[in-house]
């Protein structure tokens, strides 16, 4: 059956051959898990470079601004503004300006 050979294939098959290859598929991918959440990029996936965030970690620590940045991150406002670039574009940018100002030359 269809649904056996879905439920056989790992998670990385069936983002980069199934969701990943639409047509119309999304730029976007929020895994969800028990301990953990995974935010990924279609962008970066050819690099299987992801944006892991680990709960347990993000739970224990007493820190409200990492709880804070993680909401931020993930959320649809970051990802897909209603207008403008979104976020995680900005902080790429950003970050390549900075690699950039700081090679020798």
């Amino acid at each position: 059956m269809q649904e056996d050979a879905l439920l056989d294939k790992a998670i990385e098959e069936f983002l980069a051959d199934g969701v990943f290859e639409l047509p119309n598929g999304p730029r976007h991918i929020l895994v969800l898990g028990f301990s953990q959440i995974i935010l990924i990029d279609k962008r970066k996936w050819p690099a299987r470079s992801v944006l892991r965030f680990d709960l347990q970690e993000i739970f224990t620590r007493d820190d409200r601004d990492t709880l804070t940045v993680m909401a931020c991150l993930i959320s649809r406002e970051a990802r897909v503004p209603d207008q403008g670039t979104p976020l995680s574009d900005r902080l790429e940018e950003e970050a390549q300006r900075n690699a950039n100002a700081n090679k020798p030359l």
